[in-house]
């Protein structure tokens, strides 16, 4: 029997003083092993100011991580965009895919709306399809130029 798997989207602040160091350092390399044990993969980007987070895997991993995530004193102003069952991943080869990028478009629409004019929100699960295709064909353009 296969397993329910459950994705989240959050956009969040990054707290004052948090450096790129420490979001390496301190979130995605510990991510790593974590995620693997626990059977969660996703991906992470963040800039200066925010973090936008895909995660997926089984129901109740999800859910715990998500609630260490809220807790965490890294992030503030957190706002789930997305929260919903899916059948196969987006992320499947990664426990964590760090992207550090503040030009990527529907990332950057996402913290617009999302921080902007509440009255779009809306629009939300949107632009998180949008970030995974764009990621995805990202990814994928890596993989065949390492070929």
């Amino acid at each position: 029997m296969n397993e329910t798997l459950s994705q989240i989207a959050y956009v969040s602040r990054r707290s004052p003083g948090v450096s790129d160091d420490e979001v390496v350092d301190d979130i995605a390399l510990p991510s790593y092993r974590k995620n693997r044990d626990l059977g969660v993969t996703g991906c992470l980007w963040f800039d200066q100011n925010h973090f936008v987070q895909v995660i997926e895997g089984p129901v109740a991993a999800i859910e715990a991580l998500y609630e260490t995530i809220r807790v965490d004193r890294r992030h503030r102003d957190l706002h789930k965009v997305l929260g919903s069952n899916i059948t196969c991943r987006n992320f499947g080869r990664f426990s964590l895919k760090v992207v550090k990028d503040e030009s990527m478009d529907p990332v950057r629409r996402l913290i617009d709306l999302v921080y902007g004019d509440r009255s779009t929100a809306s629009g939300a699960s949107d632009l998180v399809n949008e970030i995974l295709l764009a990621t995805g064909q990202a990814l994928q353009h890596l993989a065949q130029a390492g070929t």
